[in-house]
């Protein structure tokens, strides 16, 4: 175990076993089968690119035996700062097959955010891209490393000066190690295998370990209540690092049933565009509280309410005349 992560109380594992909803079995190993089942199945669609179970699989492999190969090892940190691209899932997954634990950071954290979670966690890496716009995520990284005790790696997508390693050649070199070689890497399934952010509304967000045991029935239950089936296509217009389009039922749920994730740029992305306005509708209303404190995060009784960008809310008076405050929104957008 993680030194600092609390186990789950005893008694509660106990009956989280006996009813099924712990199996006692890490990502890396669940979804080994998920891939080879499913191999010939597009996986995840980013733009142009479709992207098979098998490649994913084979890609992810790879990039886990160069991360072995430069010392990573299991439960190491690694803040995961990546946008909504294929190259995230890669990353997630590779560093499952290792025991790593990824931090799932988001794409407009700065270094603020970014040096505390490195430093909470004793991280080892920070996987981001090289920049967005006028942002240079490799100079925050440089400032990060510099003051940091345990952090000697940067992973950046696209152009990686001296010092940082390339992501996409990690993903795409020839390893010294041998497949085989992860499955000797022994991985407790009451280990954390990610972490998880809080909402940031009284501070820096915190982080939340999520287990392997407690993720993977997360995504299980939510697929079950969302009816995801093989032929489901999950459309993902959030930010991946968030728990939903990550594991609720999100990525790790569609693919556990052999189903595509398409990714599209997400709202939370530094280069992000408006997207057509919508109204949400109420969500699923939930499951009982056992199960809630086994895994599942619930998303019932909670409305979406999205305003359109393009159409501001008229808001009238008792006379018909436009409201000052309506007036204001629709000079701001919204």
């Amino acid at each position: 175990m993680l030194e600092g992560v609390v186990r789950f109380p005893e008694e509660f594992a106990a009956r989280y076993r006996a009813k099924g909803y712990w199996e006692d079995r890490s990502l890396r190993d669940t979804f080994e089968e998920v891939f080879e089942s499913y191999a010939d199945r597009v996986s995840i669609i980013d733009g142009e690119k479709s992207i098979t179970y098998a490649q994913l699989n084979e890609r992810a492999t790879r990039l886990a035996l160069n991360l072995l190969d430069e010392g990573f090892k299991p439960l190491d940190r690694v803040v995961v700062q990546l946008p909504n691209v294929v190259e995230f899932a890669y990353l997630y997954f590779a560093v499952q097959k290792l025991g790593c634990i990824p931090i799932m950071a988001l794409p407009t954290h700065r270094y603020r955010e970014m040096n505390q979670f490195a430093e909470l966690s004793g991280a080892v890496a920070c996987a981001t891209p090289d920049r967005a716009r006028d942002f240079d995520y490799r100079e925050m990284v440089t400032r990060i490393r510099d003051a940091s005790k345990s952090l000697g790696f940067g992973i950046i997508l696209g152009d990686a000066p001296e010092g940082f390693l390339s992501l996409s050649e990690l993903v795409e070199r020839p390893s010294k190690h041998s497949p085989a070689d992860l499955t000797k890497i022994s991985i407790d399934p009451e280990d954390p295998a990610v972490f998880q952010l809080s909402g940031g509304t009284t501070g820096i967000p915190k982080l939340i370990p999520r287990t392997h045991n407690d993720y993977l029935y997360n995504s299980k239950i939510a697929s079950a209540v969302t009816g995801v089936g093989p032929d489901g296509v999950f459309l993902d217009v959030l930010p991946l690092a968030h728990n939903l389009p990550l594991a609720c039922p999100g990525l790790q749920g569609y693919l556990l049933h052999g189903g595509k994730f398409r990714l599209v740029f997400a709202a939370g992305d530094p280069e992000w565009r408006p997207a057509p306005p919508a109204r949400g509708a109420k969500a699923h209303q939930g499951i009982d509280s056992e199960r809630h404190r086994a895994g599942e995060f619930r998303h019932g009784r909670r409305h979406a309410d999205v305003r359109s960008l393009e159409r501001p809310r008229r808001c009238e008076d008792g006379n018909g005349r436009q409201t000052a405050q309506s007036r204001r929104r629709g000079a701001i957008g919204g």
